[in-house]
């Protein structure tokens, strides 16, 4: 894991040169020039995957346009527990980031990637055959925590960007209605229970974790989910209880601090990614000594 550390820590030392002034925010990032093609992502020494752009449209692959990283912590605890893992769910897949770098650490994991806003889908699907990858193994559907079978996806009017941050939960002036699947009839599917997950839902994540917790979270192992707010006290004390441990993911200072650590002085400031994982300390902390 080293060299894709290296590689992270690279583009973040090239994003604070002094003599480049390097966008690192969305609104620096939205005001630079355009433009449409194809964005390399380069991973260590694994081979690179492509992303489209269309005029500056998708803002991770702008990111990895001008800043050459994207979640650079996240990403590299990401590509470990790929590594060791044979079947994971990416949900809120987007255009496909987390789905291909996966991909690109483990040829032979089976990834399902599910992406509910139809036009986003579009620009998932791009990317995966871009990349020679199987098309069959994403779906345009949103995850439910029950047997819902449609939901309104809340959008953006205004945003020109591909959409970014869709909810089913965060009501906004316009909507569209959606395929749904229930989280737990697919985390139990024999033979394709996922020991991973990736959950990026825009505020549902914590609905959907209760879900789960409802079937003893399965076969699932690893979490990396988006928190936007902080949790119930239920929610925690379900996942304390089932034996997950959590920790938060610092993408600026490039560290994982375990959330007991945490408690007077708060989570990291610039932390939105949580890691949940049921390993056990030992293990864990042989994890966190890979990546550093």
């Amino acid at each position: 894991m080293r060299d894709i550390r290296a590689s992270f820590v690279k583009a973040m030392e090239f994003r604070s040169r002094e003599n480049f002034e390097v966008p690192v925010g969305l609104r620096e990032l939205v005001r630079m020039p355009t433009f449409s093609g194809f964005v390399e992502a380069v991973i260590g020494t694994n081979p690179a995957f492509n992303m489209f752009i269309c005029e500056m449209d998708d803002l991770v692959a702008a990111r990895l346009f001008w800043i050459r990283v994207f979640e650079p912590m996240s990403s590299l605890l990401w590509c470990e527990l790929c590594k060791s893992t044979d079947h994971a769910f990416d949900i809120g897949a987007h255009s496909g980031y987390y789905t291909l770098l996966g991909k690109r650490v483990n040829p032979s994991l089976a990834i399902l990637s599910f992406e509910p806003h139809p036009t986003v889908f579009s620009r998932l699907m791009i990317n995966i055959r871009a990349n020679g990858l199987r098309s069959e193994y994403c779906l345009n559907k949103a995850i439910v925590p029950d047997d819902t079978q449609f939901v309104p996806l809340f959008v953006n009017a205004d945003n020109w960007a591909i959409t970014s941050g869709s909810s089913i939960v965060n009501p906004t002036s316009e909507s569209i209605n959606v395929g749904a699947l229930n989280i737990k009839k697919i985390a139990q599917v024999k033979g394709r229970e996922p020991t991973l997950l990736k959950m990026d839902v825009e505020g549902a994540e914590e609905s959907l974790i209760g879900a789960l917790a409802a079937i003893s979270f399965a076969k699932i192992e690893d979490m990396l989910v988006e928190q936007l707010k902080p949790w119930s006290e239920f929610t925690n004390t379900a996942l304390t209880e089932a034996g997950w441990s959590t920790y938060y993911i610092d993408e600026d200072k490039m560290i994982i601090v375990p959330s007991f650590s945490q408690q007077r002085e708060g989570p990291p400031t610039e932390s939105r990614n949580l890691w949940l994982t049921r390993r056990s300390l030992e293990a864990s902390s042989q994890i966190l000594d890979r990546l550093r």
